[in-house]
């Protein structure tokens, strides 16, 4: 899978999120290195609940989030009376969220995760229409320079000290 790149419709991107995860789990374990996740939209039940058996599997999981978005899909879910991913999580101490403070201009919109050595990025947010309906994209690399650039950017998104911590 490393090294290819996919679309959706034609494909559905959520199974290949999914198998990619899983794969990685082995290498985390390996390495005892945390998946890092800046995801703008997710509301994705498969996912989060691939994300938690890796984590109970023992991986270290950081997610990322963008404020606004986060803040609309934990009101969307209380108001539709549904369990949010985030509330999937509770009670997985192996996952942790942290949420980019709520800003008028400065919006957090990555769709990538690593484990260090493996990037996914692309338009593809986690929702099942991101995934599955819309027009999409899924990239997979092992360029080097790429996964450590992501993994340096990610050190610095949640190191941010007005991040919101919510797990």
């Amino acid at each position: 899978m490393p090294d290819s790149i996919y679309f959706a419709p034609a494909v559905d991107l959520g199974s290949l999120d999914i198998a990619a995860l899983q794969a990685a789990t082995k290498r985390l374990l390996k390495l005892r290195a945390p998946l890092n996740i800046a995801m703008y939209a997710f509301t994705d039940s498969a996912i989060a609940q691939a994300l938690i058996a890796m984590a109970d599997a023992g991986v270290l999981i950081r997610v990322y989030r963008d404020g606004e978005q986060y803040w609309t899909e934990e009101l969307d879910a209380k108001l539709h009376s549904k369990t949010s991913v985030t509330e999937m999580f509770l009670g997985h101490a192996s996952i942790s969220v942290r949420v980019k403070a709520l800003s008028e201009t400065y919006l957090m919109h990555l769709k990538c995760w690593s484990d260090g050595k493996v990037l996914r990025d692309g338009s593809a947010n986690w929702s099942v229409s991101g995934l599955k309906c819309q027009d999409n994209s899924l990239r997979f690399t092992t360029n080097t320079k790429e996964v450590l650039a992501f993994n340096q950017d990610f050190e610095k998104m949640w190191a941010r000290p007005t991040n919101v911590i919510v797990q």
